[in-house]
């Protein structure tokens, strides 16, 4: 890649997903149909909170998805993991942080958090993060006070993830240290990407981008310039029955948010 090329790389597509697996368990394993929609999507970058694999099932995993480098926080029982997918055509080296630059995910102050240094000739052009803001117990303000410290440090980054509140939320729990800023879909126009019990809807899946612009690629772009909504793997074939993407989805090991969808370029 010549030096222009490296001043103005093209748009990157991303994919984030919150797969609903619980902590995993015994009897988990990430649904046949989650493989095939990632394969399908083609994303430049993937993103997957809630997730859950140990030895046998990352292994297996991997070997579905050749076409990624893929990395994982590390599996604990009880746990929720985060796995982040970088395609293995794009012109940089892709290097997960050491564990020891993170606190420990039992902790209840800390989100679940995985960092992929895209790298360029030893120097770091953007950092992947994924993340999801912990619902248990009432440590949601300390955990969105440890990302904002995390993000502050980074020069240019994407993060993705569950951040389990508003758009407009979270940019408020970011600013100004971290000066990035919030993308999604447009909600006024009717996206969400969940839906409660009680039938309520909202937007909790963002983008956090500093350092470059997003994009919606996609044919909905002049509803939502930023980012898409997608709810298209809710059929009966997924063993989702007669719910629709405005249904609670309490589909046990089966995705209950919409993916996040939408293209980055870096400056």
């Amino acid at each position: 890649m010549n030096h222009a090329s490296v001043n103005k790389p093209a748009p990157l597509s991303f994919l984030e997903w919150n797969l609903n697996a619980r902590s995993g368990g015994p009897k988990y394993s990430i649904p046949s149909f989650v493989i095939d929609k990632i394969q399908n999507e083609k994303a430049d970058i993937i993103v997957l909170v809630e997730f859950s694999a140990p030895e046998a099932a990352w292994s297996k995993f991997c070997e579905q998805l050749p076409a990624y480098a893929l990395f994982c926080s590390p599996f604990q029982g009880g746990y929720n993991q985060v796995c982040i997918g970088v395609k293995k055509t794009l012109d940089y080296t892709a290097q997960p942080i050491s564990r020891n630059d993170i606190n420990d995910i039992k902790d209840p102050k800390v989100p679940e958090y995985l960092q992929v240094d895209l790298k360029q000739d030893e120097s770091t052009l953007l950092s992947i993060i994924g993340v999801r803001i912990k619902t248990q117990g009432n440590q949601k303000p300390a955990q969105y006070r440890w990302l904002k410290e995390m993000l502050s440090r980074k020069a240019r980054f994407l993060c993705l993830g569950d951040f389990n509140c508003t758009s407009s939320e979270l940019q408020g729990k970011i600013d100004p240290q971290t000066n990035a800023v919030v993308y999604g879909p447009r909600i006024k126009n009717g996206y969400h990407s969940y839906v409660f019990p009680d039938g309520s809807t909202q937007g909790l899946d963002w983008a956090i981008l500093k350092g470059g612009t997003a994009n919606n690629p996609y044919p909905d772009l002049d509803k939502s310039p930023y980012a898409t909504y997608s709810w298209d793997f809710v059929t009966k074939e997924n063993g989702y029955g007669d719910k629709t993407s405005q249904n609670y989805l309490d589909v046990l090991g089966k995705p209950d948010h919409a993916m996040l969808k939408g293209a980055f370029r870096f400056e």
